[in-house]
């Protein structure tokens, strides 16, 4: 099925977001439609394109921008990596979405790679508009945290993302920092491993990417840290976790994948393969391949 791309922009906390919206032709009636954002620090250039490119040519819309401070997207402080902030892009791409003629509101999954991987299930955890979740690599941390047994903290989390002023809310703010270096023992960086640094400069590189080689981290303060742990007993829409039993990334710790895979609540399948954290993100190759081709999959069965 061929498909075209239009531009998609919409507000999200006093900001323009920017990205393209798949289309498939030839496709009657309101379609279903996957809202993709990218993981810590990239682009909609940097393969995700891709991955919509599959979903559009088997009928689904495929909404793919960049978060807020990132990329083509507005949004000061520059690229400053917040969940709840990210989380409310989420929201808002589900409402702008959703009001477009053509698409069919009650069918719209959620997409991440790595820490979006992460923010999609906060999302899908608080907001009842998702239908399907799809997490590659998911960025769950590196180690379980305590259990939320009384669940305070996530009522706390849900609250926050339900707030009127999510900016104003008291976060710690880290210094800014490369996010890949060569020799990261001489200049410290957000990824030590050299997988990151080839991933990121290859496709960081490339004309009009609009990545940019440094970040800084916000923490909102809350009484319990904020954990996509105590998140994962509040998904109940099915959910498609693709994990990569080799992955290098201290904070993406597949031990702790599967045990946020173990307490989601609604219809799930977990899928592991090999090439680390960044093997899905190298197109064209068999990885992409088999990747792209178990979530289209997924997406036919749920949506």
């Amino acid at each position: 099925m061929g498909y075209r791309r239009e531009d998609f922009e919409f507000p999200s906390l006093g900001a323009t977001l920017r990205g393209w919206l798949y289309l498939p032709e030839g496709r009657d009636g309101a379609m279903p439609a996957v809202i993709m954002t990218h993981g810590f620090t990239a682009t909609r250039t940097m393969t995700i394109d891709k991955y919509a490119e599959i979903f559009a040519e088997a009928g689904f819309a495929a909404l793919v921008y960049d978060h807020r401070g990132f990329g083509a997207s507005d949004g000061a402080p520059r690229r400053e990596i917040n969940h709840f902030f990210q989380a409310k892009g989420y929201r808002d791409a589900l409402t702008a979405l959703s009001a477009r003629p053509g698409i069919d509101a009650r069918r719209i999954a959620i997409w991440g790679d790595s820490l979006s991987a992460n923010v999609s299930f906060l999302v899908a955890a608080v907001d009842d508009r998702p239908a399907a979740v799809i997490a590659q690599v998911p960025g769950c941390g590196k180690d379980v945290p305590p259990p939320d047994t009384d669940g305070s903290a996530f009522a706390a989390y849900a609250a926050l993302l339900d707030s009127d002023d999510i900016m104003g809310w008291p976060r710690d703010t880290t210094a800014r920092t490369p996010v890949v270096m060569p020799d990261p023992m001489r200049q410290p960086c957000q990824f030590d491993e050299l997988s990151a640094w080839r991933w990121f400069i290859e496709h960081g590189s490339r004309l009009n990417s609009g990545w940019e080689n440094d970040v800084q981290r916000s923490v909102m303060q809350l009484d319990t840290p904020y954990s996509v742990v105590h998140c994962a007993a509040h998904v109940k829409v099915p959910t498609l976790v693709i994990l990569s039993f080799e992955d290098e990334i201290p904070n993406a710790n597949p031990e702790v994948a599967r045990h946020v895979y173990g307490l989601i609540s609604g219809p799930k399948r977990k899928y592991e393969i090999a090439g680390g954290h960044f093997g899905l993100l190298w197109h064209p190759s068999e990885l992409f391949d088999e990747a792209s081709q178990v979530q289209r999959s997924f997406l036919q069965e749920h949506l």
